[in-house]
């Protein structure tokens, strides 16, 4: 049997927009650098089970910035 994930709008313009929630805060290039990297989302929170974290520099964290922005 599968499961089915929903996935969330990663648009750069998404991700750094105002949170419904006022207690929760946006990305910006650190906090993404970290997601990716580490699993934790801006609030410091684990995303576990969203990704398994990425081995990226922040070189290419930053490229991958930028391609989002792109979308």
């Amino acid at each position: 049997m599968m499961s089915q994930v929903e996935v969330p709008d990663i648009r750069w313009s998404t991700l750094i927009a105002p949170p419904t929630d006022p207690a929760d805060k946006a990305f910006d290039p650190d906090s993404f650098s970290l997601a990716v990297t580490q699993g934790l989302d801006p609030n410091g929170s684990s995303t576990q089970g969203a990704h398994a974290p990425l081995d990226l520099t922040r070189t290419e964290s930053d490229a991958l910035i930028e391609y989002l922005k792109t979308r």
